[in-house]
């Protein structure tokens, strides 16, 4: 069983010969102006995404992280290294409270 070549290939082969026929060049034509119409979906669909990346790290800088610079623009370098600091100095809270250095535990002791 063999496969067909792809139907852009096959066209662009022949033209690439000098065989193509009026009605193959009109072929080849749509073929191609399909693939760029796709191709132009494509790069505006990735544009779209770059922006709503874009706007969410603003977002997370801006509101959930309280850095009040509006229009800033905060590299994901940045944010991920002040996300890591904050749990770093929770995580270390944490240790120190459940180490029992802390000893206010918001009740009184019983007097005697």
């Amino acid at each position: 069983m063999t496969t067909q070549p792809d139907p852009v290939h096959r066209l662009l082969d022949r033209l690439l010969r000098g065989v193509i026929l009026p009605k193959e060049a009109e072929q080849l034509a749509e073929l191609v102006r399909a693939q760029e119409a796709g191709h132009a979906g494509l790069m505006k669909a990735t544009v779209d995404l770059i922006n709503t990346i874009g706007r969410g790290r603003h977002t997370l800088a801006t509101q959930v992280l309280g850095w009040a610079e509006p229009g800033e623009d905060y590299s994901l370098d940045q944010i991920v290294d002040h996300v890591v600091a904050e749990n770093r100095a929770d995580e270390s809270t944490i240790r120190r409270l459940t180490a029992g250095q802390c000893t206010h535990t918001g009740t009184r002791p019983p007097r005697t």
